[in-house]
């Protein structure tokens, strides 16, 4: 009976399509790898606190997953998309187009990036400005922007150390490489005033492009593979996830990136140059039509969830100042969509 009202009270009110008949016992949620475990414990924790199943969640990775949110309104299409990138204009372009006309975007979280090396070498100070230095495909040189000459980390500055660059890098494929992108190329990029005017797709070109020649090495994900690349290669580094450096604190140590530690305080201050947000984007229409969607939006957004002291924090996940986290619950109640 109660789905039959819950069907019912939906399609009189417009918020699915009348054609849909069957509704779904669990909400479904899609995105990318690096935040759906944040995500499974939120749904263990949903089923135990309110009288619904456990959503179901796929990885799908951050741009399949905004890709199947837009496709449409009904139950066959997912209700949110969990990921650790902002929704692109063109991806919100296509939501409106395709009758998903009110998305809420809710920050609830911070993840970061991390650079690390073998537990056993030196770790030092970089700055974002050397990182995109030594990684990206064009630097400022005398002549104008050219290729990437430096091969040495001292060469880039000499109180660096004398050894090759060598980095491995996130795969294109993830959310991040987008990350890496905006983070360490983008942010580094910035400190150089003649790149810092640059705009739109010329400084995407220009800024955000890695280096090919090898010393940037991206693809290697999988997490027994980088610990035993780092222990043969004892100069080398790796950008990887916070969740990943706390996973093996026994062999990864990280490098302080412009005199900041990839800790708790400068993480939620924003002083930790590689952090970044973790977004929730759910349909505004499907919260008042699909069972439990509206409670799970609360078990999200609750204290005893994305608090300094609540069960997400930890594990590459770190809780938003006091505002940020008063927002998500805002948020939650008022489903407010995304103004572009």
């Amino acid at each position: 009976m109660q789905r039959i009202l819950t069907i019912a009270m939906a399609v009189l009110l417009g918020l699915l399509p009348p054609v849909m008949a069957n509704a779904r016992d669990r909400i479904q949620v899609v995105g990318s790898a690096a935040v759906l475990p944040f995500v499974q414990m939120v749904a263990e924790n949903f089923a135990i606190h309110f009288d619904h199943p456990s959503p179901s969640m796929d990885v799908t990775g951050s741009g399949r997953g905004f890709q199947l949110l837009c496709t449409g309104i009904g139950y066959q299409h997912p209700d949110i998309n969990v990921t650790a990138r902002p929704m692109s204009d063109a991806e919100l372009a296509k939501c409106r187009q395709n009758g998903v006309d009110a998305v809420v975007e809710i920050v609830v979280g911070l993840d970061a990036l991390t650079l690390v090396n073998d537990v056993s070498a030196a770790q030092h100070n970089f700055t974002t400005a050397q990182l995109f230095a030594a990684l990206s495909a064009n630097v400022p040189q005398a002549e104008g922007l050219g290729p990437n000459p430096y091969r040495k980390w001292s060469e880039i500055d000499a109180r660096l150390p004398d050894s090759p660059i060598r980095v491995m890098g996130p795969s294109p494929t993830t959310s991040h490489y987008y990350a890496f992108s905006e983070l360490v190329l983008g942010r580094g990029c910035d400190q150089f005033p003649e790149l810092s005017r640059l705009s739109g797709s010329e400084r995407a070109l220009t800024c955000q492009r890695p280096r090919r020649d090898g010393l940037f090495i991206p693809g290697l994900n999988n997490a027994s593979a980088i610990l035993d690349w780092l222990r043969k290669n004892p100069d080398a580094f790796a950008i990887v996830s916070l969740a990943l450096l706390e996973l093996y604190p026994d062999y990864l140590r990280a490098n302080r990136i412009d005199g900041f530690a990839p800790e708790t305080t400068p993480i939620a201050s924003g002083a930790y140059p590689l952090s970044r947000p973790i977004y929730l984007y759910v349909k505004q229409r499907h919260v008042a039509a699909v069972s439990g969607l509206q409670e799970f939006l609360y078990e999200f957004s609750a204290e005893r969830t994305i608090g300094p002291d609540g069960y997400l924090t930890g594990n590459g996940f770190n809780s938003l100042s006091n505002r940020g986290r008063n927002t998500a619950r805002d948020l939650a109640l008022s489903l407010a969509p995304l103004a572009r």
